[in-house]
């Protein structure tokens, strides 16, 4: 017999909590996924809670947002089929069970609920100035964006020598979430979003056209860990990658940054912003199983020491910079 506590919390003392229970299957269901039931169950109870808060606490139109990507469905089935490249092998870490979606970031649901559970991520990040009324919703995501743009930015003037980048690829950009603020940072640069998911990329047309950015964002359906497939071997001025390397077993973090570094001009930067290790190192056991749950490789990018990686790979001027109480940027440059 199975039990867990639902919920993000514990429960106070003298205080008695409903279970979720899965009996052991009687002969009559031998085949019956025990896991699978209980992952269900525990996500489905996550699930309802991050919704409640968006729309309750944070003020996120949730349902107007996830209607208006169905909206759109027609548009969607034909920017991915153009978008999608028959070639590729999505690898195995791709298509297990991600975030609360059976069929990970190919799962229709994850494309309908991107933008409010992007929005979700800064608003729980400065949740005091939402719940106050100070800020909107909108404001959270604009300000974490912009505390990563102004790390590339002051590395750029040490290291880049305050030469405007022309060439930028952002790897898992997905629905151009970061990409549309590094593409506002860099005016006269042309942007690349790379990522595995065609879903992805084809919402992210779809924004893109709608705020008149196409001239300046393309999309390529690729896996990163083969980009010289795609790239030209030094034809980049600048990486970026948000929110990826936490998502990433450490073999395909390795294979990525190895061909990011191929990419790059000489001279030419890396930006990543992701988790900091150290503030999930704080996080409540029990609410730091359920991130497991949801986001399997949480665990090796956390013991990763990614600067060491970053070097023996063969980056120069790694710098490591805590950008909020949970994030941080990691920059990098290829030797000149």
């Amino acid at each position: 017999m199975l039990g867990f506590v639902p919920g993000l919390g514990g429960v106070p003392k003298g205080r008695s909590c409903s279970v979720l229970r899965v009996e052991a299957a009687p002969a009559s269901r031998k085949g019956l996924d025990l896991k699978g039931v209980a992952w269900k169950g525990l996500i489905g109870i996550v699930r309802a809670k991050i919704i409640r808060d968006a729309e309750q606490k944070h003020r996120i139109p949730w349902t107007k947002s996830v209607q208006w990507v169905r909206d759109q469905k027609a548009v969607l089935e034909k920017e991915e089929e153009a978008l999608t490249n028959p070639d590729v092998d999505y690898p195995e870490y791709f298509l297990r069970k991600f975030h609360s979606y059976e069929d990970g970031n190919l799962d229709v649901m994850a494309v309908e609920e991107l933008d409010p559970a992007t929005s979700a991520l800064a608003c729980r990040l400065y949740e005091p100035e939402i719940v106050s009324g100070d800020w909107e919703y909108q404001e959270a995501a604009t300000e974490l964006r912009n505390q990563f743009l102004e790390q590339i930015g002051s590395y750029q003037s040490l290291y880049g020598g305050n030469v405007e980048p022309r060439r930028i690829l952002d790897i898992g950009g997905s629905a151009i979430h970061s990409t549309e603020p590094i593409a506002d940072y860099f005016p006269t640069a042309k942007v690349t979003v790379v990522d595995l998911s065609p879903k992805y990329l084809a919402l992210g047309v779809v924004r893109g056209r709608q705020k008149g950015l196409l001239d300046r964002i393309d999309f390529l359906h690729a896996n990163a860990e083969y980009l010289d497939q795609f790239i030209p071997n030094g034809s980049v001025d600048l990486v970026c990658a948000s929110f990826l390397l936490h998502e990433l077993p450490t073999t395909a973090t390795t294979e990525v940054l190895k061909q990011v570094l191929q990419a790059l001009k000489p001279g030419a930067g890396l930006a990543i912003t992701d988790n900091d290790p150290v503030h999930d190192a704080k996080i409540p056991k029990l609410v730091l199983g359920m991130h497991y749950l949801t986001e399997p490789w949480k665990g090796q990018y956390s013991k990763l020491d990614v600067q060491a990686l970053l070097e023996e790979l063969g980056f120069v001027d790694v710098v490591i910079n805590q950008i909020n109480r949970k994030h941080r940027a990691i920059l990098a440059r290829k030797p000149d």
